[in-house]
């Protein structure tokens, strides 16, 4: 997946949408158990498995939120649109990076780059502080 590709769905599940734990069947589910997850245009539906077995039927959790006498509640589901999580790669720990780069010679070099290329939390601060000293200069 591309960064592009994840979104942030916090937005839309607090405006119409709530976390269930029991599925359309009637079966008690639980979220930390759930292994792969499949989130179709059906936006108020959330298909899911315990397992990575592609043999096993995905499971159902409807996740709109019930009016009075547990009558969905009418929902708009064009008036929110979702965000991406992240506006630039997230920064790794430096000694993460190091030990990537101490196993370099494991990996193909045609992947080099990337993990050379990798940011790390004290490449974050000092892009930071560049660009405060930067600012303050103009």
């Amino acid at each position: 997946m591309k960064q592009e590709q994840i979104f942030s769905f916090s937005n839309l599940v607090s405006t119409s949408l709530t976390k269930k734990t029991v599925d359309t069947d009637g079966q008690k589910g639980n979220w930390f158990h759930i292994r792969w997850i499949r989130y179709e245009k059906m936006y108020d539906q959330l298909q899911f498995k315990y397992s990575l077995n592609p043999e096993e039927p995905f499971r159902v959790l409807d996740l709109t939120q019930s009016g009075k006498r547990g009558r969905p509640k009418n929902i708009t589901t064009y008036s929110t649109e979702l965000t991406n999580c992240y506006t630039s790669p997230l920064p790794i720990n430096p000694k993460k990076k190091q030990d990537l780069l101490s196993l370099l010679p494991l990996i193909h070099e045609d992947c080099h780059s990337f993990y050379q290329k990798l940011k790390t939390s004290n490449d974050a601060a000092e892009l930071l502080l560049i660009s405060d000293s930067s600012s303050d200069e103009g």
